[in-house]
């Protein structure tokens, strides 16, 4: 979304955000992430955006990123490993979703899942055409 169109900052404000956040959750490094953020700080770049919006922006995410790291690390001490599995359907990823459960339980690791393929499915589900 250009930053110069006809829609409310608050939008494009959230739009910042939320690529922000969503290149966090899918990066499995530090580095990656980094690498992420400068290609955001680009395309917004070209997107009109302006640059003190966008250093802003970039700032307090990762303040609030800081404290949320602080509060998670005096909670949880386990190390996380974040893997993407592209399904082609719902009975392909229940039965990764039973085996990664069973692997876990052998390496005494808690398995979590982050997302589920039911949305996905129901979305682009084909929709048919009601004969009269």
């Amino acid at each position: 979304m250009h930053y110069h169109s006809n829609v409310d900052k608050r939008y494009k404000h959230c739009l910042v955000n939320t690529m922000i956040y969503r290149s966090y959750r899918l990066s499995s490094s530090q580095q990656a992430f980094e690498s992420e953020c400068d290609k955001l700080r680009s395309v917004f770049s070209k997107l009109c955006y302006p640059n003190n919006l966008i250093n802003y922006i970039f700032s307090s995410f990762s303040k609030n990123l800081d404290t949320n790291d602080a509060n998670n690390a005096i909670s949880n001490n386990s190390q996380s490993v974040r893997i993407v599995l592209p399904f082609k359907d719902q009975a392909s990823a229940g039965f990764v979703r039973q085996q990664l459960k069973s692997l876990s339980n052998n390496i005494g690791i808690t398995y979590k899942q982050f997302l589920r393929v039911d949305p996905f499915r129901i979305f682009f589900a084909p929709k048919r055409i009601r004969q009269r």
